[in-house]
């Protein structure tokens, strides 16, 4: 580098950067890759910084004008004595060993959700269990004492099936965030109702009507969580529209299932707007 302008590079700089040799001298990385980014602060600044202090080492992203992303890990050091006006560059493209990363760190997460809410669960279970067999004796008293109150009776059939539904709910968020799960046969409708029966109450109380229509019910044979997470990001977005577009009424969400000679086919559309170029 002589300033910020490169005057030489070897051919690994032409493939990380994809840009000829001829195109890159006389450059300044800032300029033709305006958008990049580096962890701590901007490319110039990590440049002034080699320059004041020898040497030093980041990590970058480089945006390409096809929408590609580039993490490049950078060391600068100055070339030359301590008044030198030059530095060597040594680039590493580690795009594919950051996206591990992130997928790892993604995973760890989850475990740890999934440790937590099984802490949760475990800690709910006993008092909904106790809840569940107290309602269901006085019921049964209620039944055998030739007193029938059908109130009573139907309130504590509602006081069972919430607590029951409670216990369900703490399953199925904890089963949400394991990722060891392996894969595992299921009909498409029953991954539907568990999508619903995580985010319905959510749905409901902002006024969002769900709409199904399901001309078949294909199995799948493949990662249940996964698939199911894809249907919560959806269901979760569309919820994020009707909020934004501020609607009070007439909000619907339409969930369907359908499939071909190959695919089952899991439709999920609403009329928040759509989705803008």
């Amino acid at each position: 580098f002589l300033l910020r302008v490169m005057i030489d590079c070897n051919a690994v700089a032409e493939e990380i950067f994809e840009i000829s040799k001829e195109a890159l001298c006389g450059r300044a990385l800032i300029d033709i890759f305006p958008e990049s980014e580096c962890r701590e602060y901007g490319l110039d600044q990590c440049l002034a910084s080699a320059y004041l202090h020898g040497v030093i080492r980041t990590e970058c992203s480089f945006g390409f004008g096809d929408g590609r992303t580039k993490i490049i890990d950078l060391t600068l050091s100055r070339f030359g004595g301590s008044g030198a006006r030059k530095l060597l560059m040594i680039a590493r493209d580690v795009t594919e060993k950051s996206d591990e990363e992130r997928l790892f760190r993604m995973y760890t997460r989850q475990a740890q959700m999934g440790e937590m809410i099984s802490m949760i669960a475990h800690q709910w279970r006993q008092p909904l269990a106790i809840i569940n067999a107290i309602t269901s004796q006085m019921r049964l008293k209620a039944l055998v004492s030739g007193e029938y109150d059908e109130g009573l009776i139907d309130n504590l059939v509602k006081i069972e099936e919430q607590s029951s539904h409670l216990s369900q709910t703490i399953s199925d968020y904890r089963d949400f965030f394991r990722p060891d799960k392996p894969r595992e046969k299921f009909a498409v409708s029953s991954l539907l109702n568990n999508a619903l029966g995580l985010i319905d109450h959510t749905l409901k109380n902002h006024s969002i009507r769900i709409e199904t229509w399901i001309t078949c019910d294909p199995l799948l044979y493949t990662y249940r969580n996964e698939v199911l997470q894809v249907m919560m990001a959806l269901l979760k977005n569309a919820l994020d529209a009707f909020l934004e577009t501020n609607r009070n009424e007439g909000n619907r969400i339409i969930l369907g299932v359908d499939q071909d000679d190959r695919y089952a086919i899991l439709t999920v559309r609403d009329n928040a707007g759509g989705i803008a170029p």
